[in-house]
């Protein structure tokens, strides 16, 4: 697919968003978060502080051509910097932050820090990919600004640690909005590494809700936080896209608008055919070697599948027909009137919208319930086999590794918010941890997006333990402080 040419990308994206979730495949203990807090009402304005511009106060225009315009004329030498002096910024608690460090940074980037802050406050996020033009060579499209964008968007969680470091918690917010509703505009590209990115850029913002909550002088940003919507940033639009991938690329593939005669089905064959070739060949892979596993998504990849294409033609036919025959029959479908060319066709195309009709359906169901829909999803895969089937297994993606990110996100959101009803909890009952969530009434208690279950919670002497554990885990130890 398209983001096979992305590779270096794609292994920065999801480490940037969430830990690798090739490595999660088994169970492993969740790394708990400590967090110290305070008690802290709700503000008398709980909306005082917005961590997403409102659409009424949106500036008219497309923000893209600003983002585009932040990294002109640099140096290759700045965007190491940003790449090499972020990393070391955001490491460590909020209370070693290095201030002099950050204000060095964030002041010689100062102008760029502006754009994106303006940006990110433009009605829509048009990216203009030549898709429409160039569906066919869709593999090829190159997304260089994706990558671009997403090493420029990492002065801003450094930005909005430096404002929370010096006690500077609206210009904090602010930052923050910038960096969410950037991740926004990114995820509105077509494409399923755009909404990775952007889950990346609107993570890295919330890492920074972390240290704004753990401050004691903070204010609550529990309704900041109910305010954002759900999902935070969608993956839908690049899903959708991926859906059309191979009818992109192969027309043929898609129902004729009327009868063939028995030339034109050959002629549609053999496009096909040829076709198939091309695409293993931008690969980089010999039209008669294995083609690579699915690499769509950042996630582990299905077993490999083998999938010889021969050069020859004729010798495709001999070698699809048989298997072709069996599905039509299987199907109840009339095969005896047709050529063989139309029944191999017919065969593609029917096989195609049933893998990938398969494949997507549980990205159209609130993650909890599609979960247990995609077991079958990768039991189905691993099943698959001939010609056909492993070629076009190889371009499905792991649609379960974007909806799993998408899930996170918002469950962070949500343990978030939980944890300032707590804030409000303790100022309203005398600085006392609830035994349980459910005695927590001064606010509604979201559920674990991922589980559609409340999340665990439980006291532990001094300190309450909320987790998640839905895979990966999450899981925080509360402190309240003396």
């Amino acid at each position: 697919m398209l983001e096979r040419l992305l590779l270096p990308l794609i292994a920065g994206v999801l480490p940037l968003a969430f830990p690798d979730p090739a490595t999660e495949q088994a169970p492993t203990p969740p790394k708990v978060i400590e967090l110290t807090i305070t008690p802290k009402p709700s503000p008398l304005q709980p909306l005082r502080y917005r961590l997403l511009p409102l659409e009424s106060q949106l500036t008219p225009g497309n923000a893209v051509p600003i983002y585009l315009r932040i990294g002109a004329e640099t140096k290759d030498e700045a965007i190491d910097l940003i790449s090499k002096e972020t990393i070391k910024l955001l490491q460590g608690t909020i209370e070693d932050f290095p201030v002099d460090e950050g204000h060095k940074l964030t002041d010689q980037f100062a102008r760029r820090l502006k754009q994106m802050d303006f940006a990110a406050r433009r009605q829509t996020a048009e990216w203009n990919y030549t898709l429409p033009e160039e569906r066919e060579d869709v593999i090829n499209l190159l997304l260089p600004d994706v990558q671009e964008l997403r090493t420029w968007s990492r002065l801003l969680p450094v930005k909005a640690r430096l404002e929370i470091a010096e006690h500077r918690y609206p210009d904090a917010v602010r930052t923050i909005e910038t960096g969410i509703a950037m991740g926004r505009h990114i995820a509105e590209g077509p494409f399923v590494i755009n909404a990775l990115v952007g889950i990346a850029v609107a993570n890295q913002s919330l890492n920074q809700v972390e240290d704004l909550i753990g401050r004691p002088d903070a204010p609550n940003l529990y309704w900041s936080l109910t305010a954002l919507p759900r999902p935070l940033v969608t993956v839908r639009t690049g899903m959708e896209t991926e859906q059309a991938l191979v009818e992109n690329m192969i027309p043929e593939l898609v129902e004729p608008e009327g009868p063939l005669t028995g030339a034109e089905w050959a002629s549609r064959l053999a496009r096909i055919h040829g076709r198939w070739n091309q695409i293993a060949k931008m690969l980089d892979v010999e039209a008669t070697s294995v083609l690579p596993p699915n690499t769509s998504l950042p996630a582990a990849p299905p077993a490999k599948p083998t999938i010889l294409v021969p050069d020859d033609p004729a010798k495709f036919v001999a070698d699809v027909l048989p298997e072709a025959k069996s599905f039509m029959t299987k199907r109840d479908v009339a095969i005896d009137k047709m050529t063989d060319a139309e029944v191999i066709v017919r065969y593609l195309m029917d096989l195609h919208r049933e893998f990938r009709d398969q494949d997507f359906t549980p990205t159209y169901l609130p993650y909890a319930e599609a979960l247990p829909m995609y077991d079958a999803v990768e039991a189905r895969r691993k099943e698959r086999k001939g010609v056909v089937s492993g070629f076009l297994n190889a371009f499905q993606p792991a649609v379960q590794t974007a909806h799993t990110s998408e899930a996170r996100l918002d469950r962070r959101v949500a343990s978030f918010r939980i944890i300032e009803a707590l804030r409000m909890h303790l100022a309203a009952n005398g600085g006392s941890l609830p035994k349980s969530l459910d005695e927590v009434k001064i606010v509604p208690i979201p559920r674990d997006p991922m589980t559609g279950k409340p999340f665990e919670y439980q006291v532990d002497g001094e300190a309450a333990l909320l987790t998640s554990q839905a895979t990966p885990a999450l899981s925080y130890r509360i402190r309240v402080a003396n």
